[in-house]
């Protein structure tokens, strides 16, 4: 709705407003990717509905990007508020891949997909995943169970090589969820 969920003042948002946006850039642009950067599985009464409440129902973010054409979510903090176990079933759920390159296991494996190709007017076109680095940190304790995020940038310099000779792209997109860092902090 185009209001604000907590106050229900009007507000120029909602996911009307989005698709309406989303669908006319398909238009004018029908070669466009849609990826989403993270943070979309708590913030609105309709998460929490559906994680504390009714956790039958579909995941109402996912469901909504799939909808309008979602190719690939990143993962973010705030995806892991309601812990790793749902996440992982928010994961099978969704039509479309959750990527994280830099979270891996203790054998430093990808815990979730890190890439994916996609056909975008005849050319090939990757997408790397890149969730934020500080996410040992920033997530509640225990969250992440034995999982470990490694440093973005780290993550990019061993993915980018191996993605643009093992898949033969056209085109590469590292899409980063993150915060706003700090001054002096190294740039991706």
């Amino acid at each position: 709705l185009p209001e604000d969920p907590y106050t229900r003042k009007p507000m120029p948002q909602g996911w009307a407003l989005l698709a309406t946006q989303i669908r006319q850039r398909q238009a004018a642009h029908p070669h466009t990717l849609f990826v989403d950067v993270g943070d979309g599985l708590q913030g609105q009464p309709t998460s929490y509905v559906r994680a504390r409440i009714r956790p039958d129902l579909p995941e109402p973010t996912v469901a909504a990007l799939a909808s309008l054409g979602c190719q690939a979510s990143i993962l973010g903090n705030h995806d892991f508020d309601w812990g790793l176990a749902y996440l992982r079933k928010v994961d099978d759920e969704a039509t479309f891949p959750m990527l994280a390159a830099n979270l891996v296991h203790p054998d430093g494996s990808p815990a979730f997909t890190p890439y994916v190709v996609q056909d975008v007017g005849g050319l090939r076109v990757g997408i790397l995943g890149l969730t934020n680095s500080a996410l040992n940190r920033l997530a509640e304790p225990g969250v992440l169970g034995p999982l470990r995020t490694v440093d973005a940038l780290e993550a990019a310099r061993t993915w980018v090589p191996r993605l643009r000779s093992e898949e033969r792209l056209d085109l590469l997109i590292v899409a980063f969820h993150s915060g706003p860092g700090r001054p002096g902090a190294q740039a991706l």
